[in-house]
């Protein structure tokens, strides 16, 4: 048919699907008639793949202006240019950086809930002034300089992080619109991180079990021991829940780790830790009725956030170094070193690959670790009434 309005007007709407009516003066050029709708458009194969592009609506072009958009179009298409990419490259090209970040954050893929919260602080502390500029207009000597006054302000490794959540945002943009650009924090002199290691020296451990037996907080108590005797993240201890222990089998599961669920892991757990976990679920019932957490607290998530308190001088990261140091100095396999603290990436080596420990067997090397850690806690004096480590029947010493 002529494709004029009058018989653009005379085609019926479909009852169902769509119905495609060409045009016999320009080959390519149709109109796709709907339940609802009725769309001009231009077909064209590029590359032996037929492309179909939507010029517009017929309550908006009329036959005339669609006839001559279609023209164009096909032009183009003989050219070998797929204009559906290039609209919808020129669609995100103009995507803001709130709306880029929108679309890190809704994608499939899966990211720890500390880590999405992470990059949503940096956006909202330090590149808020750029949160609704476009991509395309955020330049390389922008990004450098932005980096260096988050330095000066509050830090060189903020400044860092906040440049990598940043890069992470745009990276994920560009694989949707092949235009834009590499990230321009490639002009960014990244400051050198070096990674804090200063566990808790042996010497100093009964020192700290007395402080923290001295808490009045009896949670932040009892999550602080739990970080030393298991090597938990803060995150991870924070977020137990009673669900996650078996009572029977002495095993503690961790659903969502650092890494998300595919770094799902359980390690069993000695007698000492138990019969805190026993004793939080008896003192939980009485101050915390209901809760699902083992460490709860009158917080917005319900569960203690904070394991540190006052001016104490051990952070919970430390205590995981401690716990890893206490591991090698009792002399565990470092296989069994990076399975209890979920360190042991997947594929890390060929051997790594094939060594699967039972919980029972990594329950030994639990052992030791709480052995040694209670030997330091509690030492007991010598002969010459020198005080020392010991290194036997700890656990009826603590007890």
């Amino acid at each position: 048919m002529k494709i004029t309005n009058s018989s653009v007007e005379r085609i019926p709407y479909t009852l169902k699907g769509q119905k495609t009516y060409w045009d016999d003066t320009v080959k390519g050029f149709g109109i796709r008639v709907g339940k609802t709708s009725k769309t001009y458009i231009a077909q064209r194969d590029i590359c032996r793949k037929t492309c179909i592009f939507s010029i517009g609506k017929h309550t908006v072009y009329n036959a005339d202006d669609a006839r001559k958009a279609a023209k164009e179009a096909l032009v183009e298409m003989g050219k070998g240019i797929n204009l559906n990419d290039k609209k919808r490259a020129a669609a995100v090209s103009g995507t803001t950086l709130r709306e880029a970040a929108d679309m890190y954050f809704s994608s499939s893929e899966e990211r720890a809930a500390v880590t999405i919260q992470g990059y949503q602080d940096h956006l909202k502390r330090y590149l808020h002034v750029w949160i609704d500029k476009e991509l395309k207009d955020i330049t390389r000597k922008m990004t450098r300089e932005l980096h260096q006054k988050i330095a000066k302000q509050h830090g060189k490794y903020v400044a860092n992080g906040a440049m990598r959540t940043f890069r992470a945002i745009w990276n994920r943009t560009m694989r949707e619109d092949e235009t834009l650009p590499c990230c321009p924090t490639i002009n960014v002199d990244w400051f050198k991180e070096y990674r804090k290691q200063s566990p808790i020296p042996p010497e100093e451990l009964s020192a700290w079990y007395q402080e923290i037996m001295q808490q009045k907080n009896p949670v932040r108590r009892d999550v602080n021991l739990v970080m030393l005797f298991t090597g938990l993240r803060r995150t991870d201890a924070a977020t137990v829940r009673f669900e996650d222990i078996n009572f029977v089998k002495k095993t503690l599961h961790r659903p969502k780790p650092k890494g998300g669920s595919k770094r799902a892991f359980t390690i069993p757990v000695t007698d000492f830790v138990m019969d805190i976990f026993k004793q939080r679920k008896e003192e939980n019932k009485i101050f915390f009725p209901g809760s699902a957490w083992v460490f709860p607290a009158w917080s917005a998530s319900g569960h203690i956030m904070e394991p540190k308190e006052g001016a104490m001088k051990w952070s919970a990261h430390r205590l995981r170094d401690s716990y890893t140091t206490v591991a090698n100095c009792a002399g565990l396999p470092v296989y069994d070193i990076e399975v209890l603290t979920n360190h042991r990436p997947a594929n890390s080596s060929v051997t790594a690959g094939y060594v699967r420990q039972s919980i029972e067997q990594l329950r030994i090397s639990q052992q030791k670790i709480t052995d040694y850690l209670l030997s330091c806690i509690f030492p007991v004096p010598n002969d010459d009434n020198k005080v020392v480590p010991l290194h036997d029947n700890r656990t009826q010493i603590a007890v």
